[in-house]
């Protein structure tokens, strides 16, 4: 848990970093690319540290449904 929460960490540094970067070399940035962004973190960070999690180690079809959560569908966004 401690180990995806340090990576999404991480990626939303690197996010805002070049966010700020972009807007200071006088590019335009999109509202919908951060709430885009912004959802596709919270879904990690519930696929990876909410009930998906708690439970996963005990059901089978749990566990299964987190991986295909973050391989299938957490990239789509």
């Amino acid at each position: 848990m401690g180990d995806s929460l340090a990576l999404l960490a991480a990626a939303a540094v690197g996010y805002a970093w070049y966010r700020t970067r972009a807007r200071r070399a006088g590019l335009s940035w999109p509202a919908r690319r951060d709430a885009i962004f912004g959802v596709g973190v919270v879904a990690a960070i519930w696929v990876t540290s909410g009930p998906p999690q708690a439970r996963g180690a005990q059901l089978e079809w749990v566990w299964m449904a987190q991986l295909l959560a973050l391989l299938l569908v957490l990239p789509l966004v």
